[in-house]
């Protein structure tokens, strides 16, 4: 049996954790940290996610061991239930032309749809925290916590917690030598503000229980645990509707009634409440919807490891022996696949008669220790004395935070095995290298074009310990020879023979790569910036003519949907000098983009000028990286020191100016969705929450302005009645709380809660304080939605309109149906606005290049009356139900939690595109013109037909296309265009350099099939012989 362990990751400034898996023909298991960036990695290595049915996370529930867990299950339940449905359509096809075998679809698919994740208490509650944005329906997914451990038997060994076909794997729960105190943490309650005893107090029937307060934990996990069972093995449908009565209806909710006559449903539009309390439809809450809060928990010291050994290996069949049994060659493969056969004669052969001995599988330990207080605990385990337990383990994994590997007794027992292999993921002895290497080529070859605006990223493939951990090299003590750093991409198999492999992938080079960029793209590159030189004037007078010319646009992640090879999820970082820093979504991963961009001082630097995140909804792509970042800003700016708990801790907000707290200096400003979420999550984890400012925007509606508020958030004793405490930002607080003049947000058409955003910065970023005409510094962010007329309005005279163009103008349905933006609509947007820079972000991920784009001259008018006359000043919600106020039609959808969209859901076909072959262009030959875009970016197939897109605006808006980890001045923005033909080049020249090494590949995997055939048709013709 062939197996081998894959060392994906290891600790690095975006990937952290560290991951293995352990590979068969046809399953793999993954063991590890399951951060964020994970299923990033796991798809630059190669790996086959459709294969993985058993996630054992390593370490404690920590955000940063489980914050990629999310977006890695959504993805493999989306691929796997894909891929169910594909052969299930086969089965049924096969089983309508009679070659069907029974219910096969049915039954031989089930084990294919489950998903088992293994962990550390306090797994479930992690999980069922992101019951309002994550859930799939008929992908069961079963999250098991090791709480404590069983002893082992006489026999020195104990049951698997883990078996199948393959292998076997022995959970290893860990506490801590002396638990460290826990934070004390802001634990939001309730308006009566009752306590953590109070909620068990109020429990029903709770006088007539009697059980420890483990058990009390337990049952509360076991709560948790049946909320992630609903939330991915739902037969929820958005379109099912339930008949009750209005006064037991839950608001927001959209209503329906049927009209008696006609029998057609129609929205309800009576009085609310009604006293005649009529019988009404509404749509039935998704399972995450209907669980309010969960029963409370707090952060658990457990940290996990495994010992995990192979299957015993059937015994090599003995052709001698089958001759001497006259037994014919037809019934030896039943003998040697462990089958009883009968003889012609009717004599019995068991296959012990002919098989060799059975070879002990092989085995390896993943061991995961956080800090030194886990070293003695771990290794002073009975497993390592029993030789029944270690029996076939040669390898062992190591997870080490930062200096545990100097510990006394954990050097003891690299001696004490030093017999076995040894590969240690620590940032005191693995270099920052680079994993997302595919990113990072392109990066770096775009640095070769345009240096100002693509930094080289920050890394280093040889010193130790990483910057990042805080550490001098002095302080590190180096590992035994015996004992090897981990490496990235290194694989040790384990079967049928054992040892390290040569690295299949070695650490980037980046002047290997950009050596590869062609002398003729380098020639654009320079005639770009001669161009430059010679347009300075011009160049000069536009910036003249920006506010805050030295603010900052870094682009950190730029694609839609899901991670891919070349772009990560959105996230956009600005950075406004005298005023501070603002971060618009963050997607997963968002904190390992900011540690490429930024050395460590730098870094420190922004966090500590940080003031605002915005999150514009609820998908994971715009959100699952804000708490990483939010617990990066704690460790920078306080040290990861809690605020004094107050006693209850909701006292703090019943403060008659709970804005006054001078250590309260970010603020997250979302949907009351995330606020809850972020409360919630912060039960089990001090990331920082008692130090953040948590508000609820609440949309601009009927020229009714935006207003922030703190709301409570919800306790599991909240009632449907009870209005939560609200206290709302004062307006003339806003320059002092967040260095803003204003922040009005619009509803937009996406999915439940979605809203586009305008920041205004104080009167003394206008260009001359005395002119009326002269506007302030101002940046509107349109987060994912169908264009907006109320965007427009709120983002007039906006300085950089940062805007998602997910699509190309030729998929205006595709842009339609999934409440997205074609490049032209984007545009036309900013028009509208009378922008000075327009951004384009959020593309496809399906997609290798952009359309083409060419500037008209604008007739007066002429923009603003296509945004409000042309195709989409309609916009199309529930059911293509056209509604003539787009504010309404917004908030009409916005109002209904159980829509469809307010689950994560990954673009449909956002599929790797590998295999679409791009048509080649003609290379440019001149250098561009001012005023002219045209982009090229990774993962766009150019279409046949390339189409363009019309810019029609005033010749002062610039427009340029986001990259992953771009930084741009805001007064060296029109700079982009110049090097449009260059970049357009690049990525040419790569696609042709792609092809020609995938035909060689091709090739070799040919010759080698041809070979392997030749060998075995010989040895077949040598046995006949």
């Amino acid at each position: 049996m062939t197996s081998c362990v894959k060392i994906i990751t290891t600790a690095a400034a975006d990937t952290k954790g560290t991951t293995v898996m352990l590979c068969f023909d046809h399953k793999h298991y993954i063991f590890g940290s399951i951060g964020e960036g994970t299923q990033r990695a796991l798809t630059g290595a190669g790996a086959k996610l459709m294969k993985v049915r058993e996630v054992f996370v390593t370490g404690r529930t920590e955000w940063e061991n489980v914050g990629g867990l999310v977006g890695l299950l959504l993805t493999v339940a989306d691929a796997t239930a894909a891929s169910v449905a594909e052969a299930a359509k086969a089965a049924r096809y096969k089983k309508s032309r009679g070659k069907g075998r029974g219910n096969w679809e049915d039954d031989g698919l089930a084990e294919g749809r489950h998903l088992s994740i293994f962990g550390a208490p306090n797994l479930n509650y992690k999980m069922a925290t992101c019951r309002r944005f994550a859930f799939r329906q008929g992908m069961p997914i079963d999250c098991q916590e090791f709480w404590d451990d069983t002893p082992l038997g006489q026999d020195g060994m104990r049951e698997p917690d883990f078996v199948d076909n393959n292998t076997r794997v022995w959970a290893l729960t860990i506490m801590p030598a002396s638990s460290p105190q826990e934070s004390r943490m802001t634990n939001m309650n309730s308006a009566r503000k009752r306590s953590h005893d109070e909620f068990e107090d109020n429990e029903p029937n709770a006088e007539n229980v009697e059980e420890t307060p483990e058990q009390k934990e337990r049952r509360y996990a076991d709560m948790a645990r049946a909320v992630v069972g609903e939330m991915f093995n739902s037969n929820w449908r958005f379109d099912a509707l339930v008949e009750d009565h209005l006064s037991r209806v839950r608001f927001p909710a959209t209503i329906f009634v049927r009209n008696p006559q006609t029998k057609e449903l129609e929205k309800y539009t009576g009085p609310i409440p009604n006293p005649d309390d009529p019988l009404v439809l509404v749509r039935k809450p998704w399972p995450g919807a209907a669980v309010q809060a969960l029963p409370p928990s707090t952060p658990k010291p457990q940290a996990m490891s495994y010992i995990v050994r192979n299957q015993s290996v059937r015994g090599k069949f003995l052709a001698k022996k089958a001759e001497e049994l006259d037994v014919p060659g037809p019934l030896r493969g039943t003998l040697a696949e462990g089958g009883t056969v009968e003889l012609p004669d009717g004599r019995i052969v068991r296959p012990e008669e002919v098989l060799g001995p059975d070879r002990q599988g092989a085995g390896f330990v993943v061991a995961d220790l956080p800090s030194a207080e886990y070293v003695e605990p771990f290794v002073n385990r009975a497993e390592w004395k029993s030789e029944a337990m270690m029996e076939g383990v040669g390898l062992f994994v190591w997870i080490l935070g930062p200096g545990v590997s100097a510990h006394p007794a954990l050097r003891k027992f690299f001696e004490e095995f030093s017999h076995v292999e040894h590969h240690v993921s620590s940032p005191d002895h693995c270099p920052n290298q680079i994993v997302m290497q595919q990113a990072a080529t392109v990066h770096a070859q775009l640095g070769v074009v345009d240096p100002k605006r693509f930094h080289p990223l920050v890394h280093d493939n040889k010193t130790v310990p990483q910057q990042w951990a805080g550490r001098t090299s002095s302080e590190v003590v180096p590992l035994p020879d015996y004992v090897k750093p981990a490496l990235p991409y290194q694989i040790i198999d384990l079967g049928p023979k054992f040892g390290p492999r040569e690295l299949i992938r070695k650490s980037l080079d980046i002047d290997r790569v950009t050596n590869r960029v062609a002398r003729e793209v380098r020639a654009l590159a320079d005639a770009a910036r001669q161009s430059i030189e010679e347009e300075r004037a011009r160049l000069d007078e536009w910036r003249s003519k920006v506010p805050c010319p030295d603010a900052e646009i870094i682009t950190l992640g730029t694609g839609s949907a899901l991670p891919s090879l070349y772009r990560n999820v959105s996230a956009t970082l600005v950075r406004v000098p005298g005023y501070g820093n603002y971060l618009l979504d963050a997607g997963e991963n968002t904190l390992g983009q900011l540690q490429r961009v930024f050395p460590p001082d730098e870094l420190a630097e922004v966090f500590r000028d940080l003031r605002m995140i915005w999150i514009s909804h609820m998908h994971a792509d715009h959100h699952l990286g804000t708490v990483a970042v939010i617990k990066a800003w704690y460790q920078h700016v306080h040290g990861a020191i809690p605020l004094p708990a107050t006693d209850p801790p909701a006292a703090y907000w019943s403060l008659d100016n709970p804005f006054d707290h001078p250590d309260r200096k970010l603020a997250l400003v979302a949907d009351v969705a995330m606020t809850n979420w972020l409360a919630e999550y912060a039960h089990i984890e001090d990331y920082g929450y008692s130090r953040i400012l948590p508000l609820v925007a609440k949309a601009r509606y009927d020229n009714i302005p935006t207003t922030l508020s703190w709301i409570q958030p919800p306790t599991i004793f909240t009632t449907a009645d009870e209005e939560p405490l609200n206290i709302e930002v004062p307006r003339s607080r806003y320059e002092e709380l967040f260095g803003l003049q204003d922040l009005q947000a619009v509803n937009v058409i996406h999915c439940f809660g979605s809203r586009a955003v305008s920041l205004t910065f104080p009167d003394s970023t206008r260009l001359d304080p005395t002119d009326p005409q002269s506007h302030p510094f101002k940046v509107s962010y349109s987060g994912d939605c169908r264009p907006s007329k109320s965007f427009a309005m709120i983002g007039k005279h906006s300085t950089v309109l940062i805007h998602e163009a997910t699509f190309e103008d030729d998929m205006m349905n595709d842009a339609i149906t999934k409440k997205h933006s074609t490049t032209s609509e984007a545009l036309a947007v900013g028009a509208a606005m009378r922008v000075k820079c327009a951004l384009l972000t959020h593309f496809s991920q399906r997609y290798q290049s952009m359309p083409v784009m060419e500037r008209e001259e604008e007739k007066d008018g002429e923009v603003d009356a296509e945004l409000e006359n042309g195709e989409d000043g309609k916009m199309d919600v529930d059911g293509n139900e056209a509604l003539e106020n787009e504010q309404e039609a917004a908030a009409a959808y916005d109002e209904d939690p159980t829509a469809e969209t307010a689950a994560i859901e990954p673009e449909p076909l956002d599929l790797p595109t590998a295999a679409i072959e791009p048509e080649p262009h003609d290379l440019p030959t001149a250098p561009p013109k001012p005023g002219f875009t045209t982009y090229y970016p990774p993962q766009r197939t150019a279409h046949k037909t390339t189409s363009t897109t019309k810019i029609k605006a005033s010749p002062s808006m610039r427009v340029g296309l986001a990259f992953d980890y771009m930084r741009v001045r805001v007064g060296e923005f029109a700079e982009l265009e110049y090097f449009v033909k260059a970049i357009e080049g690049l990525f040419e020249y790569e696609q042709l350099e792609r092809d020609k090494r995938a035909e060689k590949a091709r090739l070799a995997e040919f010759d080698r099939a041809k070979l392997a055939k030749g060998r075995k048709m010989k040895e077949m013709a040598e046995k006949e012989d």
